[in-house]
């Protein structure tokens, strides 16, 4: 089975690694105890390997069966099991929260000299221990390190330039704070995981007698911990442990020539002091054998002899290895789907997911048996979390009582597991949170979820005592919804009152009552609920610190991180098929098929969030792994899974994607630039993307056809507009299909209008309105009377505004900067206005005028309300506030006959262009109509019509320019202006379809994604 070791010593088994290592293992188990697994105890890594491992016992034809399995464990409970053996008194395990109230009592005692060594350093604590949690979590993990790897930290001085001023006060003085956490844990019968395997590392020769009798198999293992490694080299050198690696076999032969990725097991043989000999080489080999069939293995010849074995290059050279460069995700799933449909199977085949959050894409492209999900889902992405941050989020922006932001409100309403609540059979939850959503979108930025309507009467008028049952229900249901998920969290103090409160919504969603059949149909989303119930739950309830007050933040931030901590875990069944894992739940399994999406360089190997207690750059000094071992593990997690199977496919993305602020573009993996630079120096030419076996997914790109987006007169089309021209018709009525035909159908005639928003940054109609009350009330004593700007009192007109703005909802919606900033530019805007005012006199304040005018061969009733009329020395004027910006004709448009001809023209509608040409010169009608209506309507003529520019200055722009002769202007007036209405309104009746008109205005029209209009443009 393996090659005769060199000298007496120990040696470590070296599998190499195209050959299957569990199998290796279970012919070593069988070789070294002849089936007896009663004192056998085999340690790996992570237990999804002794999963297998058992499988393979099973199946194995040497081993009698019924049997005794060894003992198969994960290294850190097993080694955190043997340290409470041995320190022989109970050790209750403390909780994160309980080890961050310790740790703030021993940092407190240190800087008030009660410790053994004075606190050292200028800089102090704080004292508060809400302040002090952010930290102690932090510090509370850096122990935990330490323990594990068995190293006695020691201060780290002038750490004041790479951290901030809390860390370093910390770094300052870690060695004497880790001593005393360590003596107060033991004190108090208490200790962390971490400490637990210390106890056992410091007492290795307690260990081996505890042991005594066992035999131990360490399997797999490439950098152990600190403590593990005291321990495996305490039992190696006993001759009670033996170690089997996975790795290039050139580590027993030639270790000069090694693959880089293994350079870390050469240290560690040298550590140990023992040779490495190959062992398992009469396995088949994954290039020549391709899937493992059981069956064969056993007529199987290894692939290069014992004394010859073959280099990484030589193996890569064997594998059929294929590369796919895509934009994003969608594309390499795009690939994904088409190389998993041309496999043969998916027996011994591999999904390696290098982030957890590719799981749910990726279950949409697997078959739908024999599929097996060994990684786990992150609960922070779940459906039970958001609503938890929902519920978080709607605490952190409320400003008081009864004051809740309007969009949590609504994200809150949106959230299906609410919804699908029921009473009975019904789910009355979901058109009473619809209408409630309508409630808030037409609200104030801020309200009172509380205060909103309860159901209606209208469930049943049929039987009015089912009815009023009903009703009921929804009333209790809805009211129990509103207290358990909001009233419940916004006085929470402490994290048992915070744990209480979401006990309160798990009590909720798993209520048989109202829950129904959703946990069956919605088996993950269960799972998570599970997860929520079993393990955030009893964190936020139990431990020292769970009666602690802490500020809302720090609870909810302490929240946030239980629930991203939580894994929702698959059943790990069944062994065979098709596996989805994660790269370290690949460690020491072989897979013939591998498919390895999104390798790109922030996953593979990936890059370590920043620590600000100890960053990676002063890692070193306190003997602790940093980024350079970190990759040295994910290149040999990499190489190793690679080396194992006969055919492999990566995907990766090389697309730009927006990343906030800056565009970024991802790198392939440097595992994958290092397979490519390979097999481009055995072609001995550079691979380009497109070139075998470096694919690039092309997605079929067909031409879009054009697509009309008019809408043609169809009879149902033609009864819908003449019922809405058998109303009375107004200047914005035709502006409005001046603008855009197709705007003016679906606002006009469908009556369609966008989603309800809160104006959060000002309604510009209430706006408009608001102003125009308010100077109507400040012209209407001066009816009559010639003034100029001297006239009008300054402060009776704020104090008015201010009373005005004062009653307007939209106002109290703005937040306080908001509605300073407001009030402050309307008065502004208005003390222009007043200061350039020209002498004037009032005729009239927001006269309604009526008149019927011919169009398209009948009569049309138009109304208008005209904002001021003036007298001045030249005549009439005609006012209109606008508070917008305002829209006013070319000044050689009124003298152009050409133009008038045109539109005059019986055929004028068969023009497709008139009507753009018209907007543009036009730009409104409704100062033309005004002057229009008001001469008829009095008699006398006026000489112009203007818009007051409220938002800028208070200009007035004036219909006509100052040089236009009176007569043209009077002819505009009367004689033009009825021309263009007729051929508005007969454009409106006879066009054959409603057409799209592009214009500037696409940029904010409600219907632009109907038609796909582009304002970039106009025609």
């Amino acid at each position: 089975m393996s090659k005769a070791a060199p000298s007496s010593r120990p040696s470590i088994l070296l599998v190499p690694w195209d050959r299957d290592f569990i199998d290796a293992v279970a012919e070593r188990l069988l070789a070294a105890t002849a089936g007896d697994f009663r004192q056998v105890t085999v340690l790996f890594p992570l237990r999804r390997a002794g999963r297998f491992l058992i499988d393979r016992l099973a199946a194995h034809p040497g081993l009698d069966k019924p049997c005794l399995l060894p003992k198969i464990a994960a290294v850190d409970q097993w080694l955190a099991e043997l340290g409470r053996v041995i320190h022989g008194h109970p050790l209750r395990l403390l909780d994160p929260l309980g080890r961050v109230g310790l740790l703030h009592a021993v940092v407190q005692d240190l800087q008030k000299g009660l410790g053994d060594v004075p606190w050292t350093g200028e800089r102090v604590f704080p004292t508060e221990l809400h302040r002090f949690f952010p930290w102690g979590l932090r510090l509370a993990e850096l122990c935990e390190e330490l323990f594990r790897h068995g190293v006695a930290p020691r201060n780290i001085d002038h750490a004041a330039a790479d951290v901030l001023p809390q860390a370093a006060a910390i770094l300052e003085n870690l060695k004497a704070i880790h001593a005393a956490y360590r003596r107060r844990l033991l004190a108090g019968g208490t200790a962390t995981p971490g400490l637990c395997q210390a106890l056992a590392a410091e007492d290795p020769e307690a260990a081996s007698a505890r042991l005594a009798g066992d035999r131990l198999f360490a399997c797999g293992f490439f950098a152990p911990s600190g403590s593990e490694e005291k321990i495996f080299r305490t039992l190696f050198t006993a001759g009670r442990l033996e170690m089997l690696w996975h790795a290039d076999p050139l580590l027993a032969t030639d270790p000069a020539r090694a693959h880089f990725s293994c350079r870390e097991l050469t240290d560690l043989a040298r550590r140990f002091a023992a040779p490495v000999v190959l062992h398992g080489q009469t396995l088949p080999s994954r290039p020549a054998s391709g899937r493992r069939k059981r069956a064969d293995d056993a007529l199987q010849l290894p692939l290069f002899p014992a004394a010859a074995p073959l280099g990484a290059d030589e193996l890569l050279a064997a594998k059929t290895i294929r590369f796919y460069e895509g934009y994003d995700l969608h594309s390499q799933l795009v690939a994904f789907s088409r190389e998993l449909a041309q496999a043969p199977d998916t027996a011994d085949t591999a999904v390696v997911l290098p982030d957890t959050g590719l799981l749910m894409p990726v279950l949409h492209h697997l078959p739908r048996r024999d599929v097996n999900i060994s990684m786990g889902y992150p609960l922070a992405r779940s459906s039970i979390s958001r609503l938890i941050e929902t519920i978080l989020r709607l605490q952190e922006t409320r400003l008081g009582p009864g004051r809740y932001a309007w969009r949590e409100v609504v994200a809150f309403l949106r959230h299906p597991y609410l919804k699908m609540l029921k009473t009975g059979e019904t789910q009355p939850l979901r058109p009473l949170f619809s209408a409630w959503e309508r409630l808030v979108r037409q609200g104030g930025a801020h309200l009172d979820p509380f205060a909103l309507p309860p159901p209606g009467a209208d469930a049943d008028t049929n039987d009015p005592d089912a009815a009023t049952a009903d009703l009921t229900a929804a009333k209790a249901l809805a009211e129990r919804v509103l207290a358990v998920c909001l009233g419940a969290f916004e006085d929470v103090k402490t994290p048992r009152e915070l744990g209480d409160a979401l006990a309160g919504l798990a009590g909720l969603l798993l209520d048989e009552a109202h829950a129904g059949d959703i946990w069956e149909r919605f088996l993950i989303d269960a799972e998570c609920l599970f997860r929520v119930t079993s393990g955030v739950i009893p964190a936020l309830r139990g431990g020292d610190l769970a009666d602690e007050p802490f500020p809302a933040r720090t609870l909810y931030t302490l929240l946030r991180g239980l629930l991203s901590a939580e894994r929702a875990a698959f059943e790990a069944e069944p062994l065979s098929g098709l596996q989805v894992m994660g790269m370290l739940e690949t460690r020491l399994l072989s897979f013939s098929r591998i498919y390895l999406l999104d390798a790109v360089e922030d996953r593979l190997p990936g890059v370590a969030p920043h620590d600000p207690l100890l960053p990676d750059a002063l890692r070193h000094l306190l003997g602790l792994s940093d980024s350079r071992q970190r990759d040295a593990v994910a290149a040999y997690t990499f190489y190793r899974l690679i080396m194992g199977a006969s055919e492999v496919v990566i995907f990766y993305r090389a697309g730009v994607q927006s990343t906030g602020l800056f565009d970024d573009k991802p790198m392939r993996s440097r595992f994958v630039e290092q397979l490519l630079w390979g097999m481009e120096k055995r072609r001995g030419e550079v691979i380009k993307p497109g070139d075998p076996p470096l694919f690039t997914v092309s997605l079929p790109l067909r031409a879009i056809a054009p697509q009309d987006a008019s809408v043609e007169k169809t009879p149902a089309v033609r009864a819908a507009l003449d019922r809405v021209l058998e109303k009375p018709l107004s200047a914005s009525f035709l502006d409005a299909y001046l603008i855009c035909p197709l705007r003016f159908y679906y606002g006009r005639v469908l009556r369609l209008a966008p989603l309800d928003e809160v104006a959060e940054e000002g309604d510009a109609a209430g706006l408009g309105t608001l102003v125009h009350e308010v100077l109507r009330a400040t012209f209407a004593p001066l009816v009559g009377r010639e003034i100029d700007g001297t006239h009008i009192g300054l402060e009776p007109l704020f104090s008015r505004l201010d009373a005005a703005l004062a009653a307007a909802p939209f106002f109290h919606a703005l937040p306080p900067d908001g509605r300073l900033v407001l009030a402050r530019t309307c008065r502004e805007r208005l003390r222009r206005y007043v200061a350039g005012m020209p002498r004037t006199t009032p005729l009239s304040l927001e006269t309604r005028l009526s008149l019927s005018l011919p169009g398209a061969g009948r009569e049309w009733l138009f109304t208008g309300i005209v904002d001021r009329a003036d007298r001045r020395a030249p005549g009439i004027v005609i006012l209109d506030y606008k508070t917008g910006k305002p829209r006013k004709p070319g000044a050689a448009l009124w003298e152009d006959e050409g133009f008038w001809g045109r539109l005059g023209d019986p055929a004028a509608c068969e023009d497709e262009g008139l009507l753009c040409e018209v907007r543009d010169r036009v730009q409104s009608v409704q100062l033309p109509l005004y002057a229009h209506l008001y001469a008829k309507a009095t008699g006398e003529t006026p000489v112009e019509a203007a818009c007051v520019e409220l938002r800028r200055s208070g200009e007035e722009c004036g219909l006509f320019g100052e040089k236009s002769p009176p007569e043209v202007r009077r002819e505009a007036i009367l004689m033009r202006t009825p021309v263009l209405v007729d051929y508005l309104v007969r454009h409106i009746v006879a066009a054959p379809r409603f057409a799209p008109t592009p214009s500037r205005a696409c940029d904010w029209c409600e219907f632009a994604g109907l038609c796909g209009g582009d304002g970039g443009g106009e025609t």
